[in-house]
């Protein structure tokens, strides 16, 4: 009978490991997740790698991450025109991220270019929050304005990056099937 209790009780404490160490790990995963988010509760499609990677693409990531997180820290961005900008500024970088993610898939030929505009327009996203932030709560109307202006040139560069990528591509495709010309039918040869 003894027996029998030790047994059940090693297996209830067993089992209560097993659900406290999933139950650890559940919640470092999420954590983990939301840390690499650009825009908290909003999932992202960066790679979880690019939480410590030094690619080009994922060092744009992290800076867009902290971007944002500054940007909802200034207080000029908590209500009237400042809360519009951050929601503006928000949608943009959730743009330029997918945008980043875009650019890691490409070829390596092909990212260059992309990854320059790209890392421009973070640049000027990461202007237009430290122009948020500095703003005091009296002068953020006129400051507000020039940053959402900036924000929409921005936007262009985004559309340009992403044409580039979507353009036609040099590389052959491989779903062409089509054969190449025989060249015994070459008239004149």
């Amino acid at each position: 009978m003894i027996a029998a209790l030790l047994i059940v009780a090693l297996v209830v404490v067993v089992v209560g490991l097993t659900a406290a160490t999933m139950l650890t790990l559940r919640r470092q995963r999420e954590r983990f997740a939301s840390a690499n988010e650009v825009v908290p509760g909003v999932p992202t499609t960066a790679p979880a790698a690019w939480a410590g990677s030094h690619d080009p693409e994922a060092r744009l990531h992290r800076r867009l991450r902290d971007a944002m997180t500054a940007l909802r820290s200034a207080p000029a961005a908590l209500d009237g025109a400042g809360l519009d900008l951050r929601v503006e500024l928000e949608q943009q970088a959730l743009a330029l991220d997918e945008g980043l993610v875009a650019i890691a898939a490409a070829p390596a030929a092909h990212r260059e270019a992309p990854l320059a505009r790209a890392t421009g327009a973070v640049e000027q996203l990461e202007a237009a929050v430290a122009e948020v932030a500095t703003a005091g709560v009296g002068e953020t109307a006129d400051r507000l304005e020039q940053a959402r202006a900036d924000v929409r040139r921005q936007r262009v560069t985004l559309e340009e990056i992403r044409a580039e990528l979507d353009g036609p591509s040099t590389l052959p495709r491989l779903d062409d099937t089509s054969s190449p010309p025989d060249p015994e039918a070459s008239p004149g040869v």
